[in-house]
């Protein structure tokens, strides 16, 4: 009996093996015999087991089934923000997408969707422009002269950054010890950044982080592609005037050295302007200076419009912005519209819209640099409007926040944060991100 009980084992072991090795082999997949496991007979299988029995040998059998929609996801759905048209939103959910034979044929697809892009009136072209959609960036249009991109080649480019390299290694070398001798002065490095494309660039993005553009120009920007240094003259120092530096008003209480390149032929067209002062206007600046048809880059050659009147930032305020910006002449332009007798002590016949100033002469004038510093209230400012401008003095009261009003400054704080000491600060309003005029 012992004997008969071991030869129907063995042979019901052999069918076992038998239908494993038909399982496995008959689908035309061959797997490894590292990957294949000791399976349980199919009497002693559990449910699950034989589901997951099943569930491996239909994944043996598949295949990749075919791309029939696209999945939408954008930046929208994931910021929250007001939804836009994407450039591939018309594919999206589309049931019956066109099959493509080989890779030529969805290039050329691809070029003709492109261009029917190009043609049409849509609010995006770029990826850049609908960034800027995105963040709410006014559409700028460049009415300024066209920024000289130097295009070098691969063999020119590793030669000038070896220039570089060694001149940066020098220029290291000369600051060293010009600091060692207390001698050092960024001049030479200001004016190389300021004349290359780059540093061009940075100018122009430094602008409109102050809103130079928008509060000007409105909707146009341009490139100070022309080279302009500005400099207050005192009796012991100079100030020169950079990108929103600060200056105090008595610094700039008299007009400043202004230089530029150009040639002995050509006119210009300087204007100084201050778009946060207006007392009376909230859509008009005032003029400080205006001088037109200046020969060359000598400004006493020019024709004074509006004579010179230093800052009046008024107790308050806080900081305010002056701008100035040259203007190149094609000809000579007739300003008897906005001439004022001289001196102008009337800050009413100062105001001033650079935009309609620019959109009435955009044929005769392009821009082609620019300057600005801030300027906060001193003693100088009160002595100009009672003296000068016969008129008492408006002063401004800043009301700030309740959490500003924490009571009165320790002495010694222990254990506070500079947060908490940065609130006990002189609260003004600060440009930009100013506060409002009470």
């Amino acid at each position: 009996m012992s004997f008969a009980r071991d030869v129907s084992l063995l042979s019901e072991g052999f069918g076992q093996i038998w239908r494993l090795h038909y399982r496995y082999y008959a689908s035309g997949y061959r797997i490894s015999p590292e990957t294949l496991v000791r399976k349980e007979c199919l009497e002693n299988m559990t449910d699950e087991a034989k589901f997951n029995e099943k569930v491996t040998r239909s994944m043996l059998h598949k295949r990749p089934s075919k791309l029939r929609v696209f999945k939408k996801a954008s930046v929208n759905d994931i910021l929250g923000k007001k939804k836009l048209p994407l450039p591939n939103e018309k594919y999206f959910n589309t049931p019956n997408i066109p099959q493509y034979g080989s890779y030529d044929k969805y290039v050329k697809h691809a070029e003709l969707v492109r261009k029917e892009q190009r043609e049409s009136d849509t609010h995006w072209k770029t990826i850049d422009k609908w960034q800027k959609i995105q963040n709410d960036e006014p559409n700028y249009t460049d009415v300024g002269f066209k920024l000289i991109i130097p295009k070098l080649t691969l063999k020119e480019k590793k030669e000038r950054r070896k220039v570089i390299l060694h001149l940066k290694n020098n220029l290291q070398k000369q600051k060293d010890a010009q600091k060692r001798h207390k001698t050092f002065c960024v001049d030479t490095a200001m004016e190389e950044w300021e004349r290359d494309s780059q540093g061009i660039k940075e100018i122009c993005t430094i602008a409109k982080h102050y809103n130079i553009y928008r509060d000007l120009f409105c909707d146009k920007i341009f490139y100070p592609v022309v080279h302009m240094d500005v400099e207050y003259e005192a009796t012991d120092y100079v100030s020169p005037v950079y990108y929103g530096n600060s200056l105090s008003p008595s610094a700039a209480a008299s007009p400043p050295n202004i230089m530029f390149d150009s040639n002995p032929d050509s006119l210009w067209t300087l204007i100084l302007v201050n778009p946060d002062g207006n007392l009376e206007s909230t859509t008009s600046e005032y003029v400080h200076w205006f001088i037109g048809n200046i020969k060359g880059n000598e400004v006493a050659s020019g024709d004074v419009v509006v004579d010179y009147l230093q800052p009046l930032p008024m107790r308050g305020t806080g900081y305010h912005r002056m701008i100035f910006v040259l203007y190149k002449q094609k000809e000579k332009i007739n300003y008897d519209k906005w001439q004022k007798d001289s001196p102008c002590l009337l800050l009413r016949d100062r105001w001033f819209q650079t935009k309609d100033f620019f959109d009435e002469l955009q044929s005769q004038l392009t821009p082609a640099s620019i300057r600005f510093f801030q300027s906060k209230w001193d003693e100088s400012v009160l002595e100009t409007f009672h003296n000068k401008l016969n008129m008492a003095e408006p002063v401004y009261e800043f009301v700030p926040q309740e959490y500003e009003k924490l009571g009165v400054l320790k002495p010694y704080p222990h254990r506070k944060t500079l947060t908490w000491l940065k609130k006990f600060m002189p609260s003004e309003p600060l440009y930009p991100g100013g506060g409002t005029l009470t």
